[in-house]
């Protein structure tokens, strides 16, 4: 009986042993994620997500994240007319070609980032500040073009980008406020001359009135007192004119 009961344990050793090996040799692939196996260094497939079958030793795997992924930028250079300003933003991506993106996976945050440096520097060169004021809202479509020519090799598709802020240097900026501020002294000033040109013109149009009236006065009096004497002329003939008793 312990001669049978034996190889029934060493059976049954053999078999946990086999079905942990196994277990351990079953790797899972996450959502959002794809994998590209080696095999003794050779590339090998691309995974999906799910369960598959990984031997240690024999098959390396590469996890690549393939959704959304965004990376912050802020980059100092200056416009066409020379004027210092800061530009900072954020760039969303998404791993188009794994299989590209793994070869330049160790340097792509440095790439990405050189960039966002170089497409920022040639777009403000491009344009006066008047003019990048004027076009911020179209910055962010130039940029993402101009950045997804330069990570192109990676496999990398750049689906849009945010300019949260575009500050000019300190000179720049009290440049800008004195030319507002006298901006806002010439608006006063023409509101102050366009006042007084409004009180003249009601004051002459008093004046105006005032006068009318006073000419109107003097007609009236004048009419009266030639009515008067009309009358005591028509009188005089009257009486020179009726018969002596």
């Amino acid at each position: 009986m312990a001669a049978l009961a034996t190889p029934v344990i060493i059976a049954g050793v053999i078999f946990l042993t086999a079905l942990v090996a196994t277990a351990g040799c079953v790797h899972l692939v996450r959502e959002g994620t794809r994998v590209l196996t080696t095999r003794f260094g050779a590339a090998g497939r691309l995974l999906q997500p799910g369960p598959h079958w990984r031997v240690p030793g024999v098959h390396e795997w590469t996890v690549v994240r393939i959704g959304l992924q965004q990376r912050a930028f802020s980059v100092a250079g200056a416009t066409g007319d020379h004027q210092r300003v800061t530009l900072a933003g954020t760039v969303r991506f998404r791993v188009s070609l794994p299989e590209e993106f793994v070869r330049a996976q160790a340097f792509f945050t440095t790439c990405l980032d050189d960039a966002c440096r170089s497409a920022v520097t040639d777009v403000l060169t491009g344009f006066d500040l008047d003019q990048l004021l004027g076009k911020r809202t179209q910055l962010p479509q130039e940029l993402r073009f101009a950045i997804e020519e330069r990570v192109a090799f990676a496999g990398v598709t750049i689906e849009d980008v945010f300019v949260t802020e575009l500050i000019p240097s300190a000179a720049v900026q009290r440049m800008l406020a004195e030319q507002a501020l006298s901006g806002h002294r010439r608006e006063m000033q023409r509101e102050r001359l366009a006042a007084a040109g409004e009180a003249r013109a009601a004051h002459s149009e008093a004046r105006a009135h005032e006068i009318q009236t006073l000419a109107d006065l003097v007609d009236g009096t004048l009419c009266d007192r030639t009515l008067d004497l009309l009358r005591a002329e028509e009188q005089r003939d009257l009486l020179r004119s009726a018969p002596r008793i």
